[in-house]
């Protein structure tokens, strides 16, 4: 049976976002205990389709982002009819089986459950085929029922690399279903599905203590002239303060630049320039550690740069395709691996790029009607990039 493909609309999908409190949690600059927001999305859908699901980022300015948890929690229903075409009587098992795809320039690579889920059905004991379709003892038709009910289909948690998930934009996932069957001997089968997903991303994070008292603002600015000007401004500042500038690539761990005395004000303004350079990649963040007279240490909240603007970064045509595909990038990478994939993430083909923003594949082999991959990888700045397409 051909698969179906569908994608999902803002009226299927529900948003909700909860705040949770956890127990104390150790970790670098985190005070008081770990907290949690959640976004999840209800997706509903015929077990073989493409959804495209945008969860928003998190915000910086409610603190330190520790870990992201990605899970899918999955309700499968099915359907079908079975008849037997050989001229014996006949038992039959019926296997259904479910695989789900995960991928997103956010991850390091995509998340898949890939042969994890295979139930077997009967056996169904059918007479010898009668010549007559859609009915006697050589056929059966089961109604619908529960492959699986609320089950946690895939669970990951992400420590590292999580600098992707920090933002004021929405993180957008290719979600990709498959619902399959396996059976043996000479037959006719057909199968309807229907699906539910409970999609949800988790943002672990920890309060930042923020000197309400003085610090007014704190900004970043990326100007023509290739220089970030950071600026602070501070009402009534203490003596013997130090402003602490620290930059990240990643929002977590942070480096010194400078430090700057505090000025014995009212109201006093701080300016420095950072000069971007050739090891700053797509996302810098700032903050201040400030350091009081008494040795006691508070954050100013986070301040991200972004060096790139990553929308429409990487494009395939044509698609559907036939004998090849083109891949294009809107910048030239020095390096460039990819890889295609089928849908159960099995690589059919391995190409190498220099110093090119397009690639041109051709299929050494043909591939059957599907829903296959193209996984590119630009090992200078660790990344990945992960498209499908379908070939017809």
């Amino acid at each position: 049976m051909k698969a179906a493909k569908t994608l999902c609309i803002h009226a299927c999908i529900a948003l909700f976002a909860t705040g949770i409190l956890l127990p104390a949690f150790s970790y670098s600059q985190c005070t008081g205990s770990l907290k949690s927001i959640s976004y999840s999305m209800v997706v509903p859908g015929t077990g073989n389709d493409s959804h495209t699901i945008n969860i928003p980022q998190f915000d910086a300015s409610k603190g330190n982002l520790v870990s992201v948890k990605i899970s899918s929690v999955v309700s499968l229903q099915y359907a079908f009819q079975l008849e037997n075409n050989n001229h014996a009587a006949t038992n039959y098992t019926v296997s259904v089986g479910r695989n789900d795809f995960i991928s997103s320039t956010a991850l390091s690579s995509p998340i898949t459950n890939m042969g994890n889920i295979l139930q077997n059905y009967g056996p169904y004991s059918l007479g010898a085929s009668d010549g007559v379709t859609g009915s006697g003892p050589d056929y059966i038709s089961v109604p619908q029922f529960a492959v699986l009910n609320n089950y946690a289909d895939i669970t990951d948690s992400i420590t590292n690399g999580v600098a992707n998930f920090i933002g004021n934009g929405n993180v957008e996932f290719d979600y990709f279903t498959t619902t399959y069957y396996k059976l043996a001997g000479n037959y006719t089968f057909n199968f309807t599905a229907n699906d539910v997903i409970n999609f949800t991303v988790s943002y672990y994070y920890c309060n930042i203590p923020v000197p309400t008292s003085s610090l007014i603002n704190f900004d970043a600015k990326l100007q023509k002239d290739n220089t970030i000007n950071l600026s602070w401004q501070t009402a009534n500042d203490q003596v013997n303060r130090t402003y602490n500038i620290e930059r990240s690539s990643d929002g977590t761990n942070f480096d010194e630049l400078t430090n700057v005395k505090s000025i014995e004000d009212t109201v006093a303004d701080y300016f420095y320039n950072y000069s971007v350079s050739a090891n700053d990649k797509n996302k810098i963040y700032f903050r201040l550690r400030i350091v009081d007279q008494n040795n006691n240490t508070t954050y100013s909240a986070l301040r991200e740069v972004d060096l790139v603007d990553e929308q429409n970064e990487i494009s395939l045509y044509p698609n559907p395709s036939h004998s090849f595909i083109n891949v294009v990038f809107n910048h030239t990478l020095n390096n460039l691996q990819i890889d295609i994939l089928s849908a159960g993430g099995e690589s059919l083909q391995k190409y190498n790029f220099a110093n090119t923003s397009s690639a041109h594949i051709n299929f050494v082999n043909w591939l059957p009607p599907g829903v296959y991959f193209i996984h590119a990888y630009d090992p200078d700045l660790k990344k990945n990039y992960v498209l499908s397409f379908m070939t017809q």
